[in-house]
C-alpha cells in the first residue's frame, strides 16, 4: 500500500484498534498489521494512490503510507466514525460531534456544521 506497485489489497479494521492489510494473493494471514489508534477503528478508505485512511473512537484519522503512520488528524471533539478520500486526494471525516472536516496536507481547511447527530458515513 502506498508505494508504485499495483497490486490489490483489503484493509480491515477492529474493535482490537488494529487494521490489518490483506494481500489479494493471499488472504488467508494479513500481509501487514498497523498499530497506533488507541480504540478501536471505525472505518477505513483507501486513496487513489494507495493510501489508507484510518478512523477511530480515539477522536482521530490516521493516513497511512508503505505500513508506516505519516499523518494524524486531530480536530474533532468526539468518536471519528466515518471517512472518505476524494479525486483531488482530500479526506473528509465526519463525527460524533456532529461535524464534517475537510483535511488536505495534514490541516483542517473546512468545517462543516449541518447535522444534530453522529455523523456515521459519507460518499
Amino acid at each position: 500500500p502506498g508505494n508504485s506497485e499495483k497490486k490489490s489489497f483489503l484493509v480491515s479494521g477492529s474493535l482490537d484498534a488494529k487494521l490489518l492489510v490483506w494481500d489479494s494473493e493471499n488472504s488467508t494471514e494479513p500481509s501487514a498489521i498497523l498499530s497506533g489508534h488507541e480504540q478501536q477503528v471505525s472505518c477505513v478508505a483507501v486513496s487513489r494512490s494507495g493510501d489508507i485512511v484510518s478512523t477511530s473512537l480515539d477522536g482521530t484519522a490516521r493516513v497511512w503510507q508503505g505500513g508506516a503512520c505519516t499523518q494524524v488528524l486531530k480536530g474533532h471533539s468526539g468518536a471519528v466514525l466515518s471517512v472518505v478520500v476524494l479525486d483531488t486526494g482530500e479526506i473528509v471525516t465526519g463525527s460524533q460531534d456532529t461535524t464534517i472536516k475537510c483535511w488536505t496536507g495534514g490541516a483542517c481547511v473546512a468545517t462543516l456544521k449541518g447535522h444534530t447527530d453522529t455523523v456515521r458515513c459519507l460518499a
